[in-house]
């Protein structure tokens, strides 16, 4: 399998600091953008932004980890952060009739399709 170009996944993360955009899901301490680079749907989470959510990350150590059954040692803090966003992305891929996608973003953000 080849790696996607870069650059997009780049421009999608920089979109979710954009002033006056409006991401397609969030909570508290997670937020989402969806858009659809070359055909393939891609959500990106915007990074640590306030003083809860660098409190969660600076917890390392403290906070325990937890083993996924499928993505392995998990940080607790993260879990909790993101999990939430599952379901919604879910819903939608499943509406969309499961299009490809890929998951990005700046600390809370990974790379897959």
């Amino acid at each position: 399998m080849s790696l996607p170009d870069p650059l997009p996944l780049a421009r999608a993360c920089a979109g979710t600091y954009v002033d006056g955009s409006v991401p397609w899901f969030t909570t508290r301490t997670c937020h989402v953008w969806v858009t659809v680079l070359d055909g393939v749907h891609t959500f990106a989470f915007e990074g640590t932004t306030d003083e809860l959510e660098w409190m969660v990350d600076f917890l390392a150590i403290s906070v325990p980890s937890w083993g996924h059954p499928e993505l392995g040692l998990v940080h607790l803090g993260f879990w909790t952060d993101v999990q939430p966003a599952i379901g919604a992305m879910t819903a939608y891929l499943i509406a969309a009739g499961w299009p490809p996608y890929r998951i990005t973003g700046h600390s809370k953000g990974g790379e897959g399709i």
